[in-house]
């Protein structure tokens, strides 16, 4: 079925300098360049330019290089046909990963190599406007226990990247969503290990004790995009 969305670009309201600790379990950042100088320079980054756009793919891929690899799951609803890879319409040939069914869960697991750091453009896209948060949940584990760190996913394209502090990794990360007629989406997912030695100073959201919320900022501009699902309710 073919069908209007609309992808609401969406403005994130800035946060102050701070510095990544040790033992502090998930320090996230939402400038892609501070990320980017926080990693060690044999990063992967998956594009996802390969997959075919707009045609569904099974409910699980598993992607690598080198010493890195990953695997996304979405859920086919019984059709094994959960992913879905969809054209940005604004620039041929750059491909975004999303799901086929509206309101499902992209689950990103069996992260291989240390990857103590993980970054890429997490959003949601919808039908019409209805552009609703979504909920983005990273994981990760050490010596000394397992750690979780949550944020908010809006429509808009903001980058997001996560360090997990000295003797952690990150295993898992998912983006949820609430309602009906939205996607989770997900684009240029890098996997990466954070630098060592001295501490990583960044642009960052505060980590609250417990499960850490992130305020998004949700602005006006829109466009229009085109984009065929499967066994829409």
């Amino acid at each position: 079925m073919n069908r209007l969305r609309y992808i609401l670009i969406a403005s994130i309201f800035g946060f102050g300098p701070m510095v990544l600790p040790a033992g502090a379990g998930i320090i996230p950042a939402t400038q892609q360049a501070e990320f980017i100088n926080g990693i060690e320079p044999d990063f992967y980054k998956e594009t996802f330019d390969g997959l075919m756009p707009n045609v569904p793919y099974s409910d699980a891929l598993a992607f690598s290089q080198g010493a890195f690899g990953f695997e996304i799951l979405a859920d086919g609803r019984g059709t094994d046909q959960g992913i879905y890879p969809l054209e940005n319409q604004d620039q041929f040939g750059d491909i975004w990963l999303s799901t086929n069914y509206d309101g499902t869960t992209i689950d990103i697991r069996n992260i291989q190599g240390d990857a103590s750091a993980v970054g890429g453009e997490f959003f949601v896209s919808a039908f019409e406007a209805n552009v609703t948060t979504g909920l983005i949940s990273v994981f990760a584990e050490g010596a000394s226990g397992q750690s979780m760190f949550q944020s908010n996913v809006t429509g808009a394209r903001n980058f997001f990247g996560f360090f997990a502090t000295e003797g952690m990794r990150i295993t898992r990360l998912t983006i949820e969503l609430p309602s009906a007629f939205n996607y989770a989406t997900l684009n240029n997912l890098i996997i990466a290990q954070r630098l060592g030695g001295d501490p990583i100073t960044i642009t960052a959201v505060p980590e609250p004790s417990g499960i850490a919320m992130m305020a998004i900022g949700i602005g006006s501009l829109g466009y229009l995009a085109s984009r065929r699902r499967i066994g829409l309710h």
